[in-house]
Order: structure tokens, then C-alpha cells, then sequence
């Protein structure tokens, strides 16, 4: 496993980062991946970590706060060889009048509050703005989040935005030490735009989310897959997956160097080419999810050039296919 450190922090972590959505469980109206065991996420959770991922990235309104209780309870007393990334900002109940995120000071404190005592620890690592949009962030929340800090219950802060747009916005009004953003073969909006460019000058630590799209880019799932009602790639549009499964049709040349890797390699290997990603989040739910991640990730990275190639690949072919997410 191979270590990189969190932007301007002094926080290392593996380079591959352990997401956690995926063994939220099945909650009404709340999205996720449909139902799982938990002793199954245990045992991955703890396998994870003796392979070399220290980098554990959840939320509060995961399960209604399901994940951060598997996370607290697999390493309760092995707090110290981890880093916990979670976020606040939704709700973790549904309100069927759809106010369900509260960004005040309030309700954030509130959150960590029941963040800290689900995951069994006295601090957060990364302590994560959950899709907030710009009109909704303010400076009292950040300002709550500075003090936080500075007593040594939150050791960074950061912000994961819904679209590389938000967050640039976000970053030219406040001073977050990381970012997570949507970034993948599918997406590179966030380079189109500055974003990438405005961290590495900034020294904001990047968090890749969706870097396999769902399992889109797995190869392993096709427009014909069947998905539990509770997995929200059930509600995902024709028009959408459609695009997605496209995207191997516009690399054929530029990934041409790479034709032994599988189709995941080649989605992990190009996120984790960029110098200015610091972790990329992959979902992982079971024993075999984490080794195979592992070792798909052990494999040569780009260079400058074909990663040029891809990028140009993408604004040529591709770009325009891209739907909001």
C-alpha cells in the first residue's frame, strides 16, 4: 500500500480510501446500496485495514448513521491506526416535507456530536460539509468548524460538494483544508473548470469520490442489471447508464498502453495518476471488494502523456455527454 499525505495537513493516508456508504443498509427513503450484513462489512472493515487502507470515509446520514456505528464498532481499539473522514449537513432522518439538511451551526454541531459517540472517539480527522450549496453556507458554520479545530476535536476540515461548480465557488469564499468531488473517466469537470488546478496551487487535498462510477466502469454491470428497489442505482435513468457504458468507445486510443489492465484498473489507476489527488474513494462491502481493489490499484500509473491523451479524449468525444450528478 502506498501513502500519500492530505493536503496541507500532516495527515497520511493510503492512497486508496475505504467508502463507506456501501454497507449502510437498507433504510426507508434513504439512499444506498440496497441490504446488507453486517457481519460481512466487519469482516471487511477488518480486513481492509490489515491489508494497508487507514483512510475510512462515511457520513451521518449513512444508514441514519448505520456506517459510522459499524465503523466505531470495528475499530474501537484501533482508533490510533486509522483516519476517519465523515460529514454532516444532512439529516438522518427523512422528512417527507423535504427539509432534510440543516447547515446552521446548530444543527452541524449537533451532528458531530452524534457523529462522535456512533463512530466511539473524542475527534474526526476530516470532518466533511455534506453537499452544502453556496447560499446555504455561512460564515457562523464556518466559523464553528475553525474552533473545532482548534481545540483538537476536528483535525481537518473539508467540503463535499455536489458539483465541481459548488465547490470552486465554495473555495473562493472559504478556506477548507480538502475537498471531495465527483472525478472519474466519465467526468472531468473539475479539471475543465480549475478545480484540480486551484487545489495543487492552494495545497487543498483532493478526495476522489465515484471513481467507478456506481460499478459502472467495473465492466461486471450492464444496462440489463437488476438492482434491489432500496439500491439507488435502481432509479438511475436508460439515458444516463447509457452514457456511462459508453465511455470505453472514446478511449480506445488513448488507453491503447494499458489493453492488459481491466477496465477497473484503468478507471483507479487514471484517478490516482494525478499528483493533486490525495486519496480516491472506492465502495467496498465484502472481503473479496477490498483485495480486489488492492491489487488493482498495485499497477503502473499514467504518465503525464497519456493522461493528456485521456483528458483530450474526453473534451473531444465526451464531455458533452455528461449529465449532472
Amino acid at each position: 500500500m502506498k501513502y500519500r499525505r492530505l493536503g496541507n495537513t500532516n495527515i497520511s493516508v493510503s492512497e486508496i480510501g475505504f467508502g463507506a456508504w456501501g454497507i449502510s443498509g437498507e433504510k426507508p427513503n434513504l439512499k444506498a446500496y440496497g441490504p446488507k450484513d453486517d457481519r460481512t462489512s466487519l469482516l471487511a472493515l477488518d480486513t481492509a485495514l490489515d491489508k494497508g487502507i487507514t483512510f475510512y470515509d462515511t457520513a451521518s446520514s449513512y444508514g441514519a448513521g448505520h456506517s459510522e456505528n459499524l465503523i466505531g464498532k470495528a475499530f474501537r481499539f484501533k482508533r490510533n491506526k486509522i483516519v476517519i473522514a465523515t460529514k454532516g449537513g444532512y439529516l438522518n432522518t427523512f422528512n417527507p416535507n423535504g427539509l432534510n439538511q440543516d447547515f446552521s451551526p446548530q444543527g452541524i454541531q449537533k451532528s458531530l456530536e452524534e457523529s462522535l459517540v456512533r463512530l466511539k472517539t473524542n475527534y474526526i480527522d476530516l470532518y466533511q460539509i455534506h453537499d452544502c450549496p453556496l447560499s446555504k453556507m455561512n460564515e457562523d458554520t464556518f466559523n464553528l468548524l475553525i474552533k473545532l479545530k482548534s481545540k483538537g476535536i476536528l483535525r481537518s476540515i473539508g467540503f463535499a460538494g455536489k458539483s465541481p461548480d459548488d465547490t470552486l465557488k465554495i473555495l473562493d469564499n472559504y478556506k477548507f483544508d480538502v475537498i471531495q468531488v465527483n472525478f472519474n473517466l466519465t467526468d472531468m469537470r473539475c479539471i475543465c473548470n480549475g478545480l484540480f488546478k486551484k487545489c495543487y496551487d492552494s495545497n487543498i487535498g483532493i478526495i476522489v469520490r465515484t471513481p467507478l462510477v456506481f460499478g459502472y466502469l467495473t465492466g461486471e454491470i450492464n444496462d440489463e442489471t437488476i438492482f434491489h428497489h432500496s439500491d439507488h442505482r435502481s432509479r438511475f435513468s436508460k439515458e444516463q447508464i447509457k452514457k456511462w457504458l459508453s465511455v470505453w468507445d472514446f478511449y480506445h486510443d488513448s488507453l491503447n498502453f494499458c489493453k492488459h489492465y481491466t477496465k477497473t484498473q484503468k478507471a483507479l489507476c487514471f484517478c490516482l495518476s494525478f499528483n493533486e489527488v490525495s486519496v480516491i474513494n472506492v465502495g467496498m462491502s465484502n472481503k473479496n471488494h477490498v483485495i480486489e481493489n488492492i491489487y488493482n490499484i498495485s499497477l503502473d500509473k499514467f504518465s503525464n502523456e497519456h493522461l493528456t491523451k485521456c483528458i483530450n479524449d474526453y473534451n473531444r468525444n465526451y464531455s458533452n455527454m455528461v449529465l449532472p450528478k
